[in-house]
């Protein structure tokens, strides 16, 4: 563990093993619950076929992509550009802030255009060639570069590709397993390159090419491939840390009770017309990392994720940790009840990916996090599914199906 990674008031511990051994043990008894929940077998209920409306599909998805882009020139144009931007970025993420509601509606445009590509391509056979998909999705990766890339938001990208490869699976035509599988290894290698950027913007490029650079960064940052695994993907140290700092007997802390529940879905209603709306585990957060009161006493705020188990522990402590993941497993369950109850070329599979990412993210993100997800990434696709599509009658249901 990377001691200098935690700036709490009270020391971490000194030896972490006992307490990443506690921690696993409650993460390992956990999938067991999941596995069960979750592999139950599944049985597909009826439901009404949502057509593709294709001429209203396009229009109202050329006029969302329209908006979207108008969004982004006119963020772009208040910071003085894209390397104003990244100046921007470079200063500190707070410096986006009320912008939120501006970025959520530009960076819905390249998945906007892969789902309008994919309402076309299923009367033109030359879209669905392989040259114009990969073209397609090449130009896809560039255009979420540009679009929520440039300020370190390695989910933006990672989880983008994942809904947009989705949709060319789903809607297009299948890609092979051995593809997918053989995908992950650069996907890791990418979220390990691109933390090096989210950590020291454009300088933090040097480390791909310089190893001194490399190595520089990673003293300054910690962001070594070991975090990369232990710490972006599996939270193990937040974790581990979480349950040392909850049972010190200074820390005197308090369980949030599912409070930070509350604060996430809180979220949807915008601050100036909820003034005084619950806050999200920041404040548990801080309050355990940084020392009991911090929050109240100080400006000060923890930016620490702690996904399922960890949140779990703010919450109701060490033995909230199995029944999170019990929950997570009926959770995924309905999921896959649904998603196996839609026909195919039904328009609600074009989210279908996105869904699938959003179970996905449970696992290592919080409540919070994943509340801001869904309405930065789901809110005009989402609406674009609604207005682009006709609900079939149910005799002609039969008729889709075949």
């Amino acid at each position: 563990m990377w001691n200098g990674y935690w700036l709490a008031v009270i020391a971490p511990p000194r030896d972490w093993r006992p307490w990443l051994g506690i921690m696993a043990t409650l993460n390992c008894a956990g999938l067991v619950l999941y596995r069960w929940a979750h592999g139950k077998q599944v049985l597909p209920v009826p439901r009404p076929f949502w057509k593709i409306d294709r001429t209203r599909f396009i229009l109202f998805g050329a006029f969302f992509a329209a908006v979207a882009l108008t969004a982004q020139i006119l963020v772009f144009a208040q910071f003085g550009g894209i390397s104003g931007y990244i100046d921007t970025f470079e200063r500190g993420i707070d410096n986006f802030r009320g912008y939120g509601f501006v970025l959520t509606i530009a960076e819905s445009l390249p998945i906007l255009l892969v789902m309008i590509y994919a309402a076309i391509a299923q009367t033109r056979p030359l879209l669905r060639a392989w040259g114009p998909l990969l073209i397609m999705l090449v130009c896809y990766f560039g255009l979420r570069l540009i679009f929520g890339g440039l300020a370190g938001s390695r989910a933006n990208l990672v989880w983008g590709l994942f809904w947009a490869v989705g949709i060319v699976h789903m809607m297009i035509r299948p890609l092979s397993r051995r593809w997918l599988v053989a995908a992950i290894p650069l996907l890791v290698a990418f979220m390990y390159v691109y933390g090096f950027y989210k950590a020291g913007g454009r300088r933090g490029l040097d480390a791909i090419s310089s190893e001194s650079a490399r190595e520089e960064q990673i003293e300054n940052t910690g962001r070594s491939a070991e975090f990369t695994l232990l710490g972006d993907l599996a939270r193990a140290d937040v974790q581990a840390y979480i349950l040392y700092a909850t049972a010190h007997p200074r820390m005197r802390y308090e369980w949030a009770l599912g409070r930070t529940y509350a604060g996430a879905l809180a979220l949807f209603v915008p601050a100036r017309i909820w003034p005084s709306r619950p806050d999200t585990k920041v404040r548990e957060s801080t309050n355990v990392v940084f020392g009991p009161n911090t929050y109240e006493r100080t400006e000060f705020r923890s930016s620490k994720v702690h996904g399922l188990a960890g949140e779990a522990v703010l919450n109701f402590g060490m033995w909230s940790v199995p029944v999170s993941f019990l929950l997570l497993g009926l959770l995924i369950h309905r999921y896959r009840q649904f998603a196996a109850s839609l026909l195919p070329g039904d328009c609600r599979v074009l989210l279908l990916p996105f869904l699938s990412t959003f179970c996905f993210l449970v696992l290592s993100m919080d409540s919070d996090v994943l509340a801001f997800y869904v309405f930065k990434q789901g809110l005009l696709p989402i609406l674009l599914v609604l207005v682009g599509s006709q609900r079939a009658r149910p005799k002609a249901m039969v008729t889709a199906a075949t």
